[in-house]
C-alpha cells in the first residue's frame, strides 16, 4: 500500500491546486449570483477576492486539530486523531453513536463552517462597502442553500453505498 501510495503521489500535487479552485470558485460563483439577482452590480473579481479571503477560516480547523493532539493529548491513536473534528456537532456524539451516513453531516456543521459564513459576508461588506447583515443575507440564502444541498448529495450517497 505504501508502495503504491508512493508511486501516485505526485497526482496529489497536481489535484489539491484544482479542488481548492472549485473551492473558492463556487461560494464566489453562488454570491456573485445572489448580487445579480438583488440587483447590485459588482465585478466578479471582487466576489472571488472576498472568497479567497473567507478561505483562511479554513485553515483554523487543521491548527486546532495539530494544536490539540501536540500539547492536550499528545499520546493518541489513530482512530483518535481521524474522528476528532473539533466543535462540530460531531464532537459532541462521536462515531460510535451515530448511523455511518450521519457521519459527514454532523461533521460538516460546525463552528468553522458558521465562522467562514460570517468572514465571507465581512469580506464581502468591507471590500464593496457595503451593509454586512445585507452581504450576511445573501451569503446565507445563496451559499447556505448550495451547502444544504450538498451535505444532501453527500448523504445521498452515503446512503447508497452503505
Amino acid at each position: 500500500m505504501l508502495e503504491f501510495r508512493g508511486k501516485w503521489l505526485w497526482v496529489t500535487y497536481l489535484l489539491t491546486p484544482v479542488i481548492t479552485f472549485f473551492k473558492i470558485l463556487i461560494p464566489a460563483s453562488l454570491v456573485y449570483l445572489g448580487f445579480y439577482l438583488s440587483n447590485l452590480k459588482y465585478p466578479f473579481s471582487d466576489v472571488l477576492k472576498a472568497c479567497v479571503i473567507a478561505e483562511f477560516v479554513c485553515l483554523l480547523p487543521v491548527f486546532t486539530k495539530i494544536l490539540w493532539f501536540e500539547f492536550v493529548e499528545p499520546s493518541f491513536t489513530l482512530e483518535e486523531f481521524n474522528s476528532f473534528y473539533p466543535l462540530s456537532l460531531f464532537s459532541l456524539f462521536g462515531s460510535s453513536l451515530l448511523e455511518k451516513w450521519f457521519h459527514y453531516p454532523f461533521k460538516a456543521l460546525n463552528v468553522f463552517e458558521i465562522g467562514y459564513w460570517f468572514a465571507l459576508a465581512g469580506s464581502l461588506a468591507f471590500g464593496l462597502g457595503q451593509e454586512f447583515n445585507q452581504m450576511l443575507r445573501i451569503v446565507v440564502f445563496y451559499y447556505g442553500s448550495y451547502f444544504v444541498c450538498w451535505i444532501l448529495f453527500v448523504v445521498f450517497i452515503s446512503l447508497s453505498i452503505f
